[in-house]
Formats: C-alpha cells, sequence, structure tokens
C-alpha cells in the first residue's frame, strides 16, 4: 500500500521511520497525539498477558486460516483461542487462561502440515516483524551411552551439543526403540540437526552414539535443516560443491529416521488437518494451498 509521500507502508516502522521524520516538517495535526494513561495501561497489559506470536518455519504458501482450524484442532485447549495476521506469515495468538497459554507456548514441537510452527511469548507492545524465530524446542534422543557413563554431569555436555537443554531424562520410558536417554533441546532452524555427539574417554578412546528425534518437524537429508525436503534443496544447492564433493553427501550416509510411532503421530495430526479443513469446506482462501 502506498503512503501519501509515494513510499511503502513496509518501510514505516523501527529505525527506518525514525529517520525519515528527521525530513519531514510535521503538520499541527499530524502532532496532535493520542495519550494512553497508566491507569488504562496497565488494564491493557493485564489482557495480554496471555498472547504468543508464531510464524511456519516454511518458505511455502498456505492459507492462514487452514493453519489456525489445524493448529486449533492440535492444541485442543480449554478455551478457544483468537488469530489475527500481523504480516507475512507471522500470527498473534491470544489465549484466555494460563494453561492455554503454557501448553502453546511451551508445548510441542508443533506441526502444520509437518513444518515446524515457531511460537514465542508476546507482550503486546514490540513490533511483531521484530520478533526473532531462530529454534523451536524438540524431544531428542542419545542413544547406546555405555552404563557408566550415564551420569548426569556427562549426559548434560553431551546434550548441549544438540541445542539449549531444557530437560534431561536419564531412564525415560522407553516408548521407542533403542536403549537412550531423553533431551528436552532447543534446536535452531538455521542450524542442521546434531547427528551423533562424541564422546571420548582417556584409554578408550573416541564413539559416536546416535542422536535421533521425536516428532521432527519436516527436515531435509541432504543438508540437514528443517523447513525443506531434500528435493527442495537440491534445487537450491545442487549446483554447489564442498570440499567433500557434491554438496550434501555427507548427509545422506547418516540419514535419520522417525519411528513407526512417530509417524503415527504425524498421521493422526494430518487426519486432524483434514477434519479442520473440510468444516471450512466451500470457505474461499486467498492464498494456495501447500501441496
Amino acid at each position: 500500500m502506498a503512503t501519501a509521500g509515494g513510499s511503502s507502508s513496509a518501510g514505516w516502522s523501527g529505525k527506518k521511520l525514525e529517520e525519515m521524520l528527521q525530513h519531514l516538517d510535521l503538520k499541527d495535526d499530524e502532532l496532535d497525539e493520542v495519550t494512553v494513561g497508566e491507569e488504562e495501561s496497565r488494564k491493557y497489559e493485564a489482557d495480554a498477558r496471555w498472547l504468543a506470536i508464531g510464524k511456519v518455519n516454511t518458505t511455502r504458501i498456505f492459507s492462514a486460516s487452514s493453519m489456525f482450524e489445524t493448529m486449533k484442532s492440535i492444541w485442543g485447549l480449554a478455551q478457544v483461542p483468537k488469530y489475527r495476521e500481523a504480516g507475512e506469515n507471522l500470527y498473534i495468538f491470544q489465549m484466555f487462561c494460563l494453561g492455554d497459554w503454557k501448553k502453546v507456548v511451551h508445548g510441542g514441537p508443533w506441526l502444520f502440515r509437518w513444518m515446524g510452527m515457531l511460537i514465542e511469548d508476546y507482550d503486546g507492545k514490540q513490533d511483531p516483524a521484530s520478533i526473532v524465530f531462530d529454534g523451536l524446542y524438540v524431544w531428542a534422543q542419545i542413544h547406546n551411552i555405555p552404563e557408566l557413563y550415564r551420569k548426569p554431569e556427562v549426559v548434560d555436555q553431551l546434550a548441549r551439543r544438540i541445542g539449549r537443554v531444557k530437560e534431561t531424562q536419564l531412564s525415560p520410558r522407553l516408548f521407542y526403540e533403542g536403549d537412550y536417554v531423553r533431551i528436552r533441546a532447543r534446536v535452531l532452524v538455521n542450524k542442521p540437526l546434531t547427528r551423533v555427539t562424541p564422546l571420548n574417554v582417556v584409554g578408550e578412546g573416541r564413539k559416536f552414539l546416535p542422536v535421533k528425534y521425536e516428532k521432527i518437524p519436516y527436515f531435509c537429508q541432504v543438508c540437514g535443516l528443517m523447513g525443506h525436503n531434500h528435493e527442495e534443496s537440491e534445487m537450491e544447492y545442487g549446483r554447489r560443491k564442498t570440499s567433500n564433493g557434491e554438496a550434501g553427501c555427507w548427509h545422506r550416509e547418516g540419514r535419520m529416521h522417525r519411528s513407526s510411532q512417530v509417524e503415527a503421530e504425524l498421521l493422526e495430526e494430518a487426519v486432524l488437518e483434514a477434519v479442520a479443513g473440510a468444516s471450512q469446506a466451500g470457505a474461499p482462501h486467498r492464498l494456495a494451498k501447500l501441496h
């Protein structure tokens, strides 16, 4: 949308706006400010205490209404949340109780069409476009740690190779195949997923411990990044070379697999999405669907 000065509205934010105002001769009616009192401000802050902001970790085009209906079904909150679009692939969610807010912000990982939904706490004041969505918390497993070294201090150091650690389970219930410890860690979306963590015991040598992920968002088996598949990665990086030859060869040898239970969870979410989409049959979509 064009402004009165002929500039795009996209530039009217943050420091760019401040720089532009320095060169403008503001009129009296443009200086007639709207004042929000302290009492009103406190009330508005109370109303915003259960806000969250999110985006889908993908460059694909999708329907915002489809996304919201899908996430509403997956979350299964006590009270129906509200949402609004705050920009391209940027959404503000309003929950109405503490339990619902905790589930949305601190639960997950949440998936929309197998893509990661990145969720952050939001105070309602900050410019939505300035929020940094750099990662999400996932459950990871470190396999085959020798019993002698299955100690909190050792496991914590191994877990830090995966991401910022939030929780560690040294003796989890084994819902998945293998012998492992479970880690709740924040993984960065611009960093390849960790495939192994090395354990070096002096006098015994180094051994690589496999890392697997539970309910991990869609990721590329070529470059290890979440948000696209290997075909899209080859389209983007296929002509580039690395010191090891063709781009991405290093990752194909260490492919990460989902267990059958994780696949079942993803299938369940796809069914929920289909049900949510069916309830909107005939409703117009302003954007094309994902394929």
